[in-house]
């Protein structure tokens, strides 16, 4: 079977979310769902954190008296 079309509506937990194109926000509806970063961005950062040697960038913040 071969449909076209969109949803009109979007229910969640008992709350129209979406309504024929104007969304319908409720404070407090949502929940944080920690996961971790990925894609290419994400991947190509730690493998070039692991090729660095950070000791080399140590920066020295001391107050110098002249």
């Amino acid at each position: 079977m071969e449909l076209t079309g969109k949803a009109s509506t979007t229910i969640a937990g008992g709350n129209v979310l979406w309504d024929n194109g104007v969304f319908h926000p409720a404070k407090g509806s949502g929940k944080y769902v920690e996961r971790k970063s990925f894609g290419y961005p994400y991947e190509r950062t730690e493998k070039l954190d692991s090729e660095r040697d950070y000791k080399k960038f140590i920066v020295d913040r001391t107050e110098k008296k002249e």
